[in-house]
């Protein structure tokens, strides 16, 4: 945007012009309030106070097939944004409590009508009521959470609440995970970025580390299913262990933004994967998918702290 002169202005303040166009893209006028931060290196940054949303009113309509193809379109609706969806088909009344499931998947989409052949919702999320570093932290509550449902299972406790429990919270960690993603794609509008206090850095940051969590907590999930069929193993639980304090050691890493903790994490991956490789070697064929979990979740581990090296500001 180029350079701006310093303009002295009375005895104690300075001013200097802010470009139009960044007034403009903003939906600025004379006489609305912007704040001004320093960071720790001198740098300023103005940012608009009260800006309304830019959220356009937008309509797709999506052709029902079945239930499967419906979710993976609500996906794409819900993350890209569209202020009312209209699923089409027939007999959709007789498929709307299946249809009412999918849609509670989504934070603040909700069905306003029904006929036997549309299916009306409509987005009221409100990105003034949203933070997306408490999102993260509730994503990484709930996978603690779910790890420690799958430990009992491998201490020998199968009951079915357990499976059920496991399943739910995986379904809640995918929720919030895609809010992530839909307030991550409104941020690369400025005004909306600026209402939710994140850079564009943020964005990125943040967009890396939902993916991650969803692929993360996918695994973690996916575990308990194979002892169902084969044994426990003592030598396997104490390695979920430790990728659990892998995992542990990342997030704090990523919470604290240390440096140190997201190198040792890329340290730890190695020594894991040779864990894992060693289980490998002892176990009959029939533990090789829960040993290919362990290894996706180390994987996943130490993407986190990849992100932590690349994206995030460390202290």
């Amino acid at each position: 945007m180029g350079f701006r002169k310093i303009i002295g202005f009375g005895g104690n303040s300075f001013v200097i012009s802010l470009p139009k166009t960044w007034i403009t893209s903003l939906g600025l006028k004379k006489g609305d309030l912007v704040s001004i931060n320093e960071d720790d290196e001198h740098v300023l940054r103005v940012m608009p106070e009260n800006v309304k949303p830019t959220k356009q009113k937008t309509e797709i309509t999506l052709e029902f097939i079945d239930i499967p193809h419906l979710k993976a379109q609500l996906v794409y609706a819900y993350i890209s944004n569209y202020d009312t969806i209209t699923i089409v088909g027939n007999n959709l009344d007789k498929q709307i409590s299946d249809i009412r499931k999918e849609v509670q998947n989504f934070v603040a989409l909700e069905i306003m009508n029904y006929t036997e052949k549309t299916v009306v919702l409509k987005d009221f999320l409100n990105i003034n009521e949203i933070a997306v570093y408490e999102i993260i932290r509730k994503i990484d509550r709930l996978i603690l959470l779910m790890a420690d449902d799958v430990k009992q299972i491998l201490n020998g406790d199968k009951s079915a609440d357990l499976y059920e429990q496991i399943e739910q919270k995986e379904i809640d960690i995918n929720k919030l995970c895609n809010l992530i993603f839909k307030v991550s794609k409104l941020s690369f509008n400025p005004v909306d970025r600026n209402i939710l206090k994140l850079t564009l850095d943020d964005v990125f940051y943040y967009w890396e580390m939902a993916s991650f969590l969803e692929k993360f907590a996918d695994q973690v999930k996916r575990v308990p299913r194979y002892f169902k069929k084969i044994p426990l193993d003592e030598q396997l639980t104490k390695t979920f262990n430790k990728l659990m304090e892998h995992y542990s050691m990342a997030m704090k890493g990523n919470f604290t933004k240390n440096i140190n903790l997201g190198s040792q994490v890329m340290v730890n991956k190695v020594k894991l994967f040779e864990e894992c490789d060693t289980h490998s070697n002892r176990l009959p064929k029939e533990y090789s998918q829960v040993i290919e979990k362990f290894n996706l979740m180390n994987t996943h581990v130490g993407n986190l702290g990849k992100v932590l090296l690349k994206l995030s500001k460390t202290t």
